[in-house]
């Protein structure tokens, strides 16, 4: 029975705890391993399922707009037949709040027999997914209630890690970042006149 103040209170509390914690977590070595990763692969696929899967399309839709291929796949077969059939330079990115989402882990290790590079985004701690991947970008443990009826804080984190991997590599490509951005949002403002 708590007011409408009371609730966004709390929301906004448990947010900011949540990315101050995952600030402290992230490892400047970490950062720059997945970002090496990032530059040497021609192609990147993406999975995450439930609200996972929501930040591995925001995850595909930067490096898109930044002239990398990035691709996104909600079937897990459809991802399998990607993976498998690859001839280009891979990277599998898999992303799991608990690190223990069977098909995400499943695709990890399809990935890793591949010879794709792999990259996990998941929770602090060891989990199965973090001990599939070459590289693990770790956030914060959210305060969330075992019985939520939806990810929040969890969702909050994992899209931060994102923007934080992307601005880093932004950062470093600088110029042909921004040539691309303004690129794509030129195509995009000439299709919409």
């Amino acid at each position: 029975d708590e007011n409408f103040y009371e609730i966004k209170e709390k929301l906004l509390g448990n947010a900011h705890q949540s990315l101050v914690d995952t600030t402290s977590l992230i490892k400047e070595e970490e950062v720059n391993a997945s970002i090496q990763q990032i530059e040497e692969a021609d192609v990147i696929y993406v999975y995450g399922v439930g609200s996972s899967h929501l930040v591995a399309e925001n995850f595909a839709q930067k490096w898109r707009r930044i002239g990398k291929i990035a691709i996104v796949e909600k079937d897990a077969h459809v991802m399998i037949t990607l993976i498998t059939g690859n001839q280009q330079k891979a990277l599998f990115v898999g992303i799991s709040n608990s690190g223990e989402t069977k098909e995400v882990i499943k695709l990890m290790q399809l990935a890793n027999k591949a010879g794709c590079q792999t990259m996990a985004i998941t929770q602090f701690g060891m989990n199965s997914l973090s001990e599939e991947a070459d590289v693990t970008i770790r956030h914060v443990r959210a305060n969330e209630q075992l019985y939520r009826s939806a990810a929040t804080a969890s969702l909050h984190v994992q899209f931060y890690v994102v923007d934080i991997l992307f601005h880093t590599y932004a950062s470093k490509h600088y110029e042909d970042a921004i040539d691309r951005i303004l690129l794509s949002r030129k195509a995009i403002k000439d299709y919409n006149d």
